[in-house]
């Protein structure tokens, strides 16, 4: 049960990457919600599986593989490395981030457990996941999935309220009420990804207008000089 204790209270020393528990009855997979500036680069989500696959060795168990891995990226130079670390093939390609571990898992014990310690700790980090949460939830929930998606083209407004389990009315009304708007946080994540995007200089600019979910270059372009004031090539330039 220490992992299900652990998942909620991570997003307090880390906002950009919170993984959350899907259950199934033989295993259950660990999924990361990863802030979209995180989305934008290979190597962020290959660490977020990373520190937790060393966080669950460290807990319980030294000696720890994961079932399987999931990355949203293609194979890289980097693959061999990091299946060595994790132990286990990576899948590529995937629509997120994730492991799969055995359910059995969640009943190991963990060494030095202090109940009453971790009583006191929990009710601390409730109090400051509120604080965290208060006034946003479904902003940020929205962004994320604008993130995840935009590599697919753009996420439509039914879409995005399906998956949040919203009508598009309340997920509008709910926007508004946390001072923006679908359509505002859309171009605000295609913003932050295409920067993390550009940094890269294998990317052609071309290749980030379709990453960022625009299905012309030229549309690209002229919301990337809106945002910034630059041309992608003259932005690329100025920050080498």
């Amino acid at each position: 049960m220490a992992l299900d204790a652990v998942c909620p209270y991570l997003r307090l020393a880390n906002q950009g990457a919170t993984p959350q528990m899907e259950r199934t009855p033989s295993t259950m997979r660990m999924r990361f919600s990863l802030h979209p500036m995180m989305l934008a680069t290979q190597q962020l989500p290959e660490t977020a599986v990373a520190l937790m696959i060393g966080f669950i060795r460290r807990l319980v168990d030294p000696a720890f593989v994961p079932s399987a891995v999931h990355l949203p990226h293609p194979r890289t130079g980097r693959s061999d490395t990091l299946e060595q670390f994790y132990g286990v093939k990576i899948s590529h390609g995937q629509p997120g981030v994730g492991i799969e571990l055995p359910a059995a898992l969640l009943s190991r014990p963990v060494a030095g457990a202090d109940p009453t310690l971790a009583g006191y700790l929990r009710k601390q980090a409730d109090q400051m996941l509120a604080r965290l949460d208060d006034g946003k939830g479904v902003s940020h929930e929205t962004a994320r999935r604008l993130a995840e998606r935009l590599g697919m083209g753009e996420p439509s407004h039914a879409l995005i309220a399906k998956q949040l389990g919203l009508s598009e009315r309340t997920l509008q009304r709910r926007l508004q009420e946390e001072g923006t708007s679908f359509n505002r946080l859309l171009e605000s994540t295609r913003k932050d990804i295409a920067l993390g995007y550009l940094a890269n200089p294998k990317l052609a600019a071309y290749e980030v207008s379709f990453l960022v979910g625009y299905t012309e270059p030229a549309t690209f372009f002229r919301a990337f000089k809106r945002w910034t004031g630059k041309t992608p090539q003259q932005y690329r330039a100025s920050a080498s």
